[in-house]
């Protein structure tokens, strides 16, 4: 039934920004159950078993311990992709270190288009990390209390030369959840980029979450989750065979 193309594993719950709205509810003092050792041999048993990317999300996949180990382990089998706040490369040291360790791709994300000061510092570092060997974008988050600013952001970054094809337009979940025509509006009635499931719910066969306290799930929004037992391809497979889908909406 499934065949994995992409696993998106959130390395931890730990993030120093405290978004009250964080779908994985990360927090400053968050915890993790992953050693970098255990996330490599994962990805690489995933790899053997034909999974084609992995993505490190948290939490801040920058603030976990490991995570150039973890990048530099798996980079040459798998896409390597990281979803991040972007606020620790605006640490000097860390950006160095960080350009010796690049992962394939970068998405730094705007949680709050309505700060100019987050706006402007995500906008900066996008531009900044052209010049390295690597591709970056923006995840636009964007719920029911910033329509009109976000889609001056979008046009922003567009005229930044930031396209749409570097932009993947998030509606917020959970709560101030934006409708599909408020989004369409952020977008300006042009095409854009979302989460598959922007135009309705339906489980995923080639894609699958796991999360920081080693928990599967067919979704990274959905509350259906269960333990994964063996850190391994077979096991996250045996492990999604017994998930009881259920939608964030449910």
């Amino acid at each position: 039934m499934f065949q994995i193309k992409q696993v998106a594993i959130d390395l931890a719950n730990s993030c120093s920004k405290n978004c009250y709205f964080c779908y994985n509810k990360s927090h400053s003092d968050g915890y993790t159950l992953w050693k970098p050792k255990e996330v490599v041999s994962f990805a690489l048993d995933c790899f053997k078993n034909g999974v084609e990317a992995f993505s490190l999300g948290g939490g801040e996949p920058l603030e976990y311990e490991g995570i150039f180990e973890i990048i530099d382990n798996i980079k040459d089998y798998l896409y390597t992709t990281v979803t991040s706040n972007g606020l620790r490369l605006e640490d000097k040291e860390f950006f160095e270190e960080f350009i010796n360790h690049l992962p394939d791709k970068i998405h730094i994300s705007i949680h709050f288009p309505e700060d100019k000061i987050e706006v402007d510092r995500v906008i900066s570092m996008v531009k900044k990390l052209e010049n390295y060997p690597l591709k970056s974008g923006v995840n636009l988050l964007v719920s029911t209390k910033n329509v009109s600013e976000s889609k001056n952001v979008l046009r922003l970054l567009e005229k930044n030369g930031i396209g749409r094809e570097r932009i993947i337009v998030l509606p917020m979940k959970y709560q101030f959840s934006p409708s599909e025509k408020e989004v369409i509006e952020v977008a300006g009635r042009k095409p854009f980029q979302s989460s598959s499931c922007f135009l309705g719910c339906k489980r995923p066969l080639q894609y699958c979450s796991v999360t920081w306290n080693k928990m599967v799930s067919p979704c990274s929004y959905s509350p259906s989750k269960i333990v994964l037992d063996d850190i391994t391809y077979e096991g996250l497979i045996r492990a999604l065979s017994k998930v009881d889908f259920k939608s964030c909406k449910a």
